[in-house]
């Protein structure tokens, strides 16, 4: 049956709900890639259900085509279909320039 839950806090802001989580007002429903390493996955052992996939899109306008846009969002799709997005608060040594490289 899951546990039962209310909303308490709403935000479109990635940070925001980092916040609320952090505070212990509250738990969300993240994508494993953005969850910061402090965080733990809940589910069933705790009284949660197991939430579905989704998909993430990227919505482009057709008018107006850019080579810089077209990389980068040639990029984002790599990266989500390769699992090389890093993890919240994750160190790296690689340069900025390396990061944003096709």
């Amino acid at each position: 049956m899951g546990r039962a839950c209310r909303t308490v806090y709403s935000s479109p802001s990635h940070t925001g709900l980092i916040c609320a989580v952090e505070s212990g007002v509250a738990v969300t429903a993240l994508a494993k890639s953005t969850m910061p390493d402090s965080f733990r996955m809940l589910g069933p052992e705790e009284g949660f259900t197991e939430l579905p996939s989704f998909d993430i899109g990227i919505i482009r306008t057709q008018r107006e085509q850019s080579p810089a846009v077209d990389s980068f969002a040639a990029h984002v799709i790599r990266c989500f279909r390769d699992g090389l997005i890093p993890k919240l608060g994750a160190e790296t040594t690689a340069p900025a320039a390396e990061l944003v490289r096709p």
